[in-house]
């Protein structure tokens, strides 16, 4: 559950803050860009051009049509100024002006699609066809989506900018003006911290999970203590017997506590990773797909509890060397 919510974070909220560079979305009215683009300039503000248009669809191996949203972009970039840049995991930018058209598909639509590298799709867009060529993958999108250069889906399906990004100059807020010359308004920030307060609330619920598995792992590891000293109550006390200290006793019992620990949190961390992967797949669908990236600090975390709880009942194995009736087991031994 750790790594389903770490990676449902690094998709809302890491692809918001590093790849999405813009302060405020403006959606044009059906008067166009224009206005929106002269209180820019005005206010020294960058701005990009945007389409997103809803309407596209595209037919899977067994015909059936599946829906997807076009994204049309001023331009491709991985990094740099571009106010929304692509997480490329696989495969090229497209090159504007190619034959047939390049696009990048997120890799829910990829996968969903079967949908192979430099391989050709038909799209419909509205009422238009368009034969185009996946050059790349994407990933950071929660529902599916195809990108195109802005000026592709200008041509083919006649539609204009449908939003604005902008980048404020330092110290630049949102006015009334902009907000009149506009169909709407979406602020970054404010987006930022709404998912940020539903993942808050999200977490509140899954330390209940977090601590009924830390009590779950004290318990088992515990009782794994308790069975592995009495199979070796007898070599333990025989030792003891021929002079073997107890702060020796107890120091091998710390490393065998050591490396049970850190195996077990090993094995314990790769399980939860193919578990969550396993999850993750059969809560996926067309409408809504995750793809699980293991994160070294959830990874850390899950090794690390496991160790310190294996060293946290050590006390309790050198509490029963130094309590050890050494004459009993002597009898035991001789008989």
């Amino acid at each position: 559950m750790l790594m389903f919510t770490g990676s449902m974070t690094d998709i809302l909220v890491g692809n918001l803050e590093e790849r999405q560079q813009w302060d405020v979305q403006a959606f044009v009215p059906e008067s166009g860009p224009d206005r929106i683009i002269a209180w820019s300039n005005e206010n020294n503000a960058t701005y990009e051009l945007v389409i997103e248009y809803p309407f596209g669809s595209v037919k899977d191996d067994s015909g059936k049509s599946k829906p997807f949203t076009a994204v049309g972009l001023e331009k491709f970039a991985t990094e740099g100024s571009s106010l929304r840049l692509v997480n490329l995991v696989e495969g090229d930018l497209p090159a504007e002006g190619s034959q047939p058209v390049q696009v990048l598909a997120d890799e829910g639509t990829a996968a969903l699609l079967d949908w192979e590298l430099n391989e050709e799709r038909l799209l419909r867009l509205g009422t238009m066809e368009i034969n185009v060529e996946l050059v790349g993958t994407t990933r950071g999108e929660i529902y599916r989506t195809i990108y195109f250069h802005r000026t592709v889906l200008e041509e083919n399906i006649e539609v204009e900018a449908t939003g604005v990004y902008l980048k404020l100059e330092e110290g630049g807020s949102v006015d009334g003006e902009l907000a009149d010359v506009s169909q709407g308004l979406i602020e970054k920030k404010n987006l930022l911290s709404g998912i940020e307060q539903l993942l808050e609330q999200q977490a509140k619920f899954m330390a209940v999970f977090v601590f009924l598995g830390i009590i779950v792992a004290v318990a088992v590891l515990f009782n794994t203590l308790v069975m592995n000293l009495a199979e070796r109550d007898q070599e333990l006390a025989t030792l003891r017997v021929l002079g073997a200290s107890t702060t020796r006793l107890g120091s091998m019992l710390l490393g065998e506590n050591f490396a049970i620990g850190l195996i077990g949190g090993i094995f314990g961390a790769i399980f939860a990773y193919f578990g969550t992967v396993y999850l993750a797949s059969t809560f996926s669908s067309w409408t809504f797909y995750i793809v699980v990236v293991p994160s070294p600090n959830v990874m850390l975390f899950l090794i690390l509890t496991v160790l310190i709880i294996s060293l946290a009942i050590t006390p309790y194995g050198i509490w029963r060397l130094r309590n050890m009736n050494l004459a009993d087991k002597v009898k035991d031994f001789s008989h």
